[in-house]
């Protein structure tokens, strides 16, 4: 039976991070020797400000230093590369971050997608998979720059430790300043990415109904809250330009103020003696990119802080059950010739609101039956139960003598058909779409009766491209009926065991339906197919036909029987008729 089950992430944790980046397959022995390389560059780098110091107080005459300082410079030029392997790794892990993810997307059960939005699943794959993979980069920049700033407090302390002092603090601060003016961006990127995810969906959501907008009337509506929508975004987007400028300015003022007291006080000790020219030299130019560095540093923190909290999402979506597909017994040779039994089935798509209330039935192998009822009485549910893309909460569901959760539910589907009234279509040909699925092509006498049962033969040989004319983004470059008698044909392609039908032809007209409906059951005599119809005359000569109501079977038997003992199903005939 279905299980529910929630995951949910301890907030701070480092595990989701860790087991996702261990999960992903890292390439740790690459990381780890660019990681190296990265941290002796940057010793060199800093080495090279104490060598620049001295050639410049004078030892410009010295030929060694002027060729180590020429060679130690080209060398760290040439290790600009190395942003190469360290995006190369990066780029590794979003990959494979992104592969978990949109494999965990298309292994969840159909009751997860009930209860989170598509949009924020498509997230979780494309901006969230992509964002958590910069951990890689961030790690490097933590480790770097606290290394560059150990390495370049050592230099300014024996260029000058009286110079230290006064300047120190002022680098402080700009650390400090950078800390909550990252936390302060954080809220305002939170907000600005927030209304633009709402943007983004209102405009996917208006265009898709654009028919409905012009039909209803409604574009002024609509206009006035896209526009409501931008201001929004324009607001937030002016608020984090006013923040950055104000961060700018201040950054830019401790820059001015720490220059000015290396070359005021600088130049007092120099004059005194107390300081080399070299050395103070040496000073101003670490003095000028060491706030830079610091800022590199917390800002990397706080990164790695955000992303923490980004993994806790992209965790948790991987943490999700997957839908099992495999089990100890397959269905194939079984699903056309046992019956398939129901006992005291219940079913919701959320708790506490059943659907499906204590169905006991049987559907015999190799005949037809039909579900029939009002609109809510759970026939569409009943074919989801059946073709198994729900699980039943409680009862019983069994082909043969066994429960269908010993069944190999991959199998399952693959030997069953199942058409619903609108059909999807892919962007693709008309030959692709009919395909979908399939491991092989059909022959030429194979095509032909499929688009004799389909009533497709006539449709194709009229397109200029026949099977490989294209459908369009979901299928409108074709009629309805056209894309329906598609999906048919892509649910008989595969000559399933089990076949079913829900409102399959309802979309063809009375001639189309008439055709159609008699073709496939004429193949289908002698094999197992379910279908929910609302047109009842389609189904009179069915077997069996189940009548719902509530989630609950009202009635089950023959069409004559049901309509002299069945008062709804004898309701539905008479309005039906009534209304023809």
């Amino acid at each position: 039976m279905r299980q529910a089950k929630t995951t949910e992430a301890k907030r701070g944790s480092l595990k989701p991070l860790i087991r996702m980046m261990r999960e992903a397959k890292v390439p740790w022995l690459a990381y780890i020797f660019f990681f190296a390389l990265n941290l002796y560059v940057t010793n060199r780098g800093i080495y090279l400000y104490e060598v620049a110091g001295r050639i410049m107080g004078g030892e410009i005459h010295d030929p060694t230093l002027v060729r180590e300082y020429l060679m130690w410079s080209l060398i760290v030029v040439a290790m600009g590369f190395l942003i190469i392997p360290n995006a190369w790794v990066s780029i590794q892990f979003q990959r494979r971050s992104q592969q978990r993810a949109w494999d965990t997307m298309l292994r969840l059960p159909l009751s997860r997608y009930d209860l989170m939005a598509p949009s924020s699943l498509v997230s979780r794959v494309t901006t969230d998979s992509a964002f958590v993979s910069n951990i890689m980069t961030y790690i490097v920049n933590v480790f770097q720059n606290g290394y560059a700033i150990y390495l370049a407090v050592g230099v300014l302390y024996r260029s000058s430790a009286r110079l230290t002092y006064y300047v120190a603090p002022l680098i402080i601060i700009s650390a400090l300043v950078t800390i909550f003016a990252g936390k302060f961006a954080f809220s305002i990127n939170y907000m600005l990415q927030q209304i633009e995810s709402r943007l983004t969906s209102f405009l996917n959501e208006r265009i898709s109904g654009l028919n409905l907008i012009k039909a209803s009337q409604t574009e002024k509506q609509e206009i006035s809250q896209g526009e409501g929508l931008t201001e929004s975004k324009f607001k937030a987007q002016m608020k984090r330009t006013y923040y950055n400028a104000s961060i700018q300015g201040f950054q830019n003022f401790l820059r001015l103020a720490v220059t000015a007291i290396v070359l005021i006080l600088g130049s007092y000790l120099v004059d005194k003696g107390e300081m080399e020219i070299g050395g103070l030299i040496t000073f101003f130019m670490l003095s000028i990119s060491f706030p830079g560095t610091v800022q590199s540093f917390f800002r990397a923190i706080l990164d790695i802080i955000t992303i923490q909290g980004q993994t806790q999402v992209v965790a948790e979506i991987n943490d999700l059950p997957r839908e099992s597909l495999e089990s100890e017994l397959s269905p194939e040779g079984k699903l056309g010739s046992e019956k398939l039994s129901f006992e005291n089935m219940k079913f919701g798509y959320f708790p506490e609101q059943e659907v499906i209330r204590d169905f006991t039935e049987e559907i015999e192998p190799g005949k037809l039956t039909a579900i029939v009822g009002p609109s809510g009485s759970g026939k569409t549910t009943m074919l989801k139960l059946i073709e198994r893309l729900y699980e039943p909460d409680s009862g019983e569901f069994a082909l043969g003598d066994a429960s269908t959760e010993r069944y190999h539910r991959g199998e399952w589907r693959s030997n069953t058909g199942y058409i619903i009234q609108n059909s999807p279509l892919l962007p693709g040909t008309i030959k692709e779409n009919i395909l979908y699925g399939q491991d092989a092509d059909l022959s030429e006498a194979e095509w032909d009766k499929l688009l004799e049962i389909c009533a497709l033969k006539e449709v194709i040989d009229e397109l200029p491209a026949g099977l490989s004319t294209e459908v369009g983004e979901i299928g409108d470059r074709l009629s309805g009926g056209q894309r329906q008698r598609i999906a048919i044909a892509r649910a008989l392609v595969g000559n399933p065991e089990l076949l079913l039908m829900d409102e399959a032809t309802a979309n063809l007209d009375a001639r189309g339906e008439a055709t159609v409906t008699e073709n496939i059951l004429r193949e289908r005599k002698g094999k197992t197919t379910v279908v929910v119809a609302h047109r009842l005359s389609t189904v009179q000569n069915a077997d069996k036909i189940i009548v719902m109501d509530e989630g609950k079977i009202a009635a089950a038997g023959k069409a004559d029987w049901l309509y002299e003992n069945s008062e709804l199903y004898r309701e539905l005939v008479d309005l039906q008729e009534a209304s023809a």
